[in-house]
């Protein structure tokens, strides 16, 4: 049961978050972040918010920065604006999957030319 209740507090939290970053959030550093994935624990104390940003490894950096700086602002608006006994400690990480994805398809058509060089 505990499981189900973290899961429904997960999706409503990423809901919550993107729209305050995309509405309330008037930090510059953050520039274009989308909130990927939200995994609450089960006690539902913790919560680590996965996010992807546009644009290369300086914007990655200033936008951790920036959300970091921000999690109170977050927190707060969370808090007024959900019905929860406890808002959790939220932690931003930065979401590499996209980019693992992008790396197997760069070697997955590396592999493929070396293949058609091969067989010509």
């Amino acid at each position: 049961m505990g499981h189900n209740r973290a899961e429904k507090l997960a999706g409503a939290l990423r809901k919550k978050i993107s729209q305050i970053l995309q509405g309330e959030l008037r930090d510059p550093r953050i520039g274009i972040v989308t909130i990927t994935e939200v995994k609450v624990a089960k006690d539902l104390k913790y919560a680590t918010v996965y996010f992807s940003v546009l644009g290369g490894e300086k914007e990655k950096k200033s936008a951790g920065i920036g959300l970091d700086r921000a999690t109170g602002f977050i927190k707060r608006i969370i808090a007024k604006e959900m019905i929860l006994r406890c808002v959790p400690e939220i932690k931003f990480r930065f979401d590499e999957t996209f980019e693992y994805g992008q790396r197997v398809n760069e070697l997955l058509e590396k592999i493929k030319k070396e293949e058609e060089e091969r067989n010509t």
